[in-house]
This record gives C-alpha cells, structure tokens and sequence, in this order.
C-alpha cells in the first residue's frame, strides 16, 4: 500500500511542475512579442528603395516613394504602392513625350516658313505640305526616277501632271506614276492611233480614225466601247459627262454625248462641216464642238456651243483663216486654240478673238481658267513670244524668249518653259524667272510636279528634275 501510495503523489508533483514550466514558457513568448513590437517602434525609419527586375536579368531603382507616402499608406484605399510606384514612373515619360510634341511642332513651323521664305508667295501650302512630309517621312513605294516607259514611245500630247502624278500616254498603256516612281495604275489599249481626254480623274482614251474607246476613272473602273463611226475626237468633262464626235456615214459629222452612266443623252449631225474637236462643259450643261470647211479655196473653223437640252446650237463663231484643233473647257471660259488666233466664250456666248503676230504656236498649256500659248515667226527656231490669257482672250500678258520654246507647263504661281534643254520657271504674278533646271538631251516633254520640281519625258522614260532657286540680284 505505501508503495502504490508514493507512486501516486510522485505522479501528481510531476504534473504541477509540468504546468508550471508551461506558464513560465508561455510569459518569455508574451515578453519577446511585446520586445519585438517595442523594437519597431523605437527602431529609426529608413527610407525605402525599391528594387525591380528587369528582363535583362539587372536591377535598377525604382523611383522613390517618400516616407510620408509609405506611413500613410492604407491598404483599403484604391491606389496601392504599386499604382504609386507606376504614376511616379509614367510622369517622366509623359513630360518626355510632350516635350518631344512641341519640338517638333515648332520645327515644323519653322521649316514652313523657312519654304516659303526661299520661295516666295507663289509657293502653294499643299504642295509646301506635300513636300515637307516627303522630307521628314519619305515618299511612297517607289524605286525613285527615272521610271521606263511601257510601250515603244510616247507623244508629248499625252504626257501630263495632275495633282502631283505624271501620265503619260504610250502606243500600248495609259500609265499613272507618283512623285516616288511608284506605279498607280496602268491601262492597256489597242489603239493604233490612241488619244487620251483627262478631267479630275476622269479618263477617256480613243482610237483616232477607228471606232474603239475606252472610259475610266482610277485604276479599277474601266469600260471599253465600239462606236459605230470612226471617231476624230473625243473629251470627258469633271462631271463625268463625255463627247465622242465621228465622221458619219450618213453626213459629214455626228457629235454624241454620254451621261457617266454611259447612256447617249444628246445627238447632233452635220450636213456639210468635218468634225476636228468637242469640249464638254465642267458643269456637264454644254458642249462645244469644232468643224472646219472652205470656201472659195480659204479654210475657216466653225465653233458651235450646244446646251443638252435644246436641239440646235446657243451660239456659233466662224474664225477665217484659222484652224482651231484644240478646245479646254476646266474653267468658266471656253478657250479654243487654232495656228494664227485664240478665241474665248464666257459663260454669255460672248466670243473674243486674238491674233498672234507670229505664224507658228510651238507650244501650249492650259491650266485654272489660264491659256498659254508660244508663238513664233519662224517654223523651226528663233525667238518666242509667250501669251498669257487669264480668263479671257482680252486679257493678255507677254513673256519674249530669245530662244524657241519648245514646251510649256503650268503648276499653281509657276510656268516652266522648255528651252533648249534648259528648264525656266517663272513667277506668273511677276513674270520673273524664279528657278531653273537641266533636262536630259532626249527630253521632248515637260510636266511639272509641284512648284520646286519637274517631270520630263524622254524616248524610253519619264525623268524627275529638281529646280534650283536662283537668287535676286540687288542691282
């Protein structure tokens, strides 16, 4: 009994000792975590610098948050440390980024006035705009000039620029090249003797003396027609209306017009005249056509201007002596250009007639309601006498050469003469020549691109020539 007695009350000592060690263990945690907490508090703070990694495998800082933003940071509000820590990062490339905006900006400025300093009033801002994005952005696809011909040759009246393009009419394609070399589009024909009529991107290519033609607009829409006479020529108009005037079997001419719906809306036949050329209206109202004729052994022109929608011509002019093979119609003056005179109808049917003194027109230009046309006394060389008639065949300006000029043409302020392989561009408000260029030995046609450069025609290739400034003189 005393044994079994004495076991029990070793086994109860052992358990009050057991829960006195836990107690003692239990109050050295409690003192630790209040030290630990104590420590924090006391312990001085220190600023933080984050480290992130970057894909390179290298750290770098990020930027700095203050201990005010740290110490007052609260978890339940929207914007983290992170979204601090980003906002902080994204401010300096914003600052980066607008500052590299208003550089530019002001460079662009500048360089706009710069252009237009060097180059005076006559210098267009669209194609001022047009070339300083070739300067700072390039041009378009393109292998740059020259740009071979497609075809065995080209006729210098179907070489041409509009908006900045050239065209150019072959005996195979009617081809479209932008101010890079790059092709816009190219229409094949099959025309034996072809002939081309353009208007704001309207297009009518015709086989002269047979009856095939072709009309488009772009690169995409293009329709091929068989009339039933032989066709001696052809126009399209910017509304899209266009003339087709043949040589009749049953009389001497027939002068049709088509809406752009293709569809015939006005006819009218000659008895006696022979068709030579027919102009539409830029409003698609009118149409003016030309016959010739003699009498008593003298040819003379007849002009005839038709409203659609009356069966006989408004008005008629009769030029003696003088053989009218050209009509332009852009503007709100029709002008017709014969060997000896220019004549002009304004929108009245009122006709003015001009004589050149000289004999022979070596080249012409029509451009904004503009004719220019070069007159000579001699067939093949010697001096050149320019007319400028600004609206009307009554308002005339002069410009004498002392070289023949060869070709001309017409962009904006500025008027380009061929001479001798040179090129001359002159200011038309001032008539002072502004810039020049060099053409190659080949060239037989000139088209300008925009107001500082000029595309030629050659035998096999269209050619790009820079102008270069020439500087007043202070005398």
């Amino acid at each position: 009994m005393s044994l079994f007695k004495k076991k029990k009350k070793e086994t109860e000592v052992t358990e009050e000792e057991v829960s006195k060690v836990q107690e003692h263990t239990e109050e050295p945690e409690k003192e630790a975590e209040t030290k630990e907490d104590n420590k924090e508090e006391k312990e001085p703070q220190k600023e933080i610098i984050i480290r992130e990694k970057v894909d390179e495998g290298d750290f770098y800082d990020s930027p700095e948050i203050s201990e005010e933003e740290l110490l007052n940071y609260n978890p339940d509000d929207e914007e983290d440390v992170d979204s601090v820590r980003k906002r902080k990062r994204e401010n300096p490339k914003k600052k980066t980024v607008r500052n590299a905006i208003i550089i530019s900006a002001v460079a662009l400025v500048l360089l706009v006035v710069s252009v237009f300093f060097i180059f005076g009033g006559g210098y267009s801002f669209s194609n001022a705009m047009t070339n300083i994005e070739n300067w700072f952005m390039g041009t378009d696809a393109g292998d740059g000039y020259p740009v071979g011909l497609t075809g065995s040759g080209a006729d210098k009246m179907g070489f041409f620029s509009e908006n900045g393009n050239a065209y150019v009419l072959t005996d195979s394609s009617f081809t479209a090249v932008s101010l890079s070399g790059e092709e816009i589009f190219s229409h094949r024909h099959n025309c034996s003797a072809p002939g081309i009529s353009y208007s704001n991107g309207n297009f009518l290519i015709y086989d002269m003396g047979n009856t095939s033609y072709t009309v488009g607009s772009g690169s995409d829409n293009v329709d091929k027609f068989t009339s039933i006479n032989n066709i001696n020529a052809a126009d399209i108009s910017k509304s899209g209306k266009y003339a087709v005037f043949t040589q009749s079997q049953d009389y001497s001419s027939e002068l049709l017009v088509y809406n752009k719906n293709d569809e015939l809306i006005f006819t009218y036949k000659y008895a006696e005249n022979y068709p030579v050329a027919a102009a539409v209206s830029p409003d698609g109202k009118k149409v003016c056509a030309v016959t010739i004729n003699e009498n008593v052994g003298e040819l003379y022109s007849v002009l005839a201007v038709f409203n659609l929608d009356d069966t006989e011509p408004q008005a008629q002019y009769v030029s003696t002596g003088n053989f009218i093979t050209e009509l332009y119609w852009e503007g709100g003056t029709l002008f017709a250009l014969g060997n000896t005179s220019a004549i002009s109808c304004d929108s009245y049917n009122n006709f003015v007639e001009y004589k050149f003194e000289g004999s022979t027109v070596t080249a012409a230009d029509y451009k904004d309601n503009k004719l220019f046309v070069s007159v000579s006394d001699y067939n093949y060389q010697g001096s050149c006498v320019l007319y400028i008639f600004d609206g009307s065949a009554s308002s005339v300006r002069t410009i004498e050469s002392s070289e023949r000029i060869e070709d001309i043409s017409v962009y904006g302020g500025k008027i380009s003469l061929f001479i001798k392989k040179n090129i001359h561009c002159y200011d038309l408000n001032t008539l002072k020549e502004t810039s020049k260029g060099s053409a190659a030995y080949d060239t037989v046609s000139i088209a300008m691109a925009n107001d500082t450069g000029v595309y030629t025609l050659g035998v096999t290739e269209i050619n790009y020539v820079p102008l270069t400034y020439i500087e007043e003189s202070n005398e």
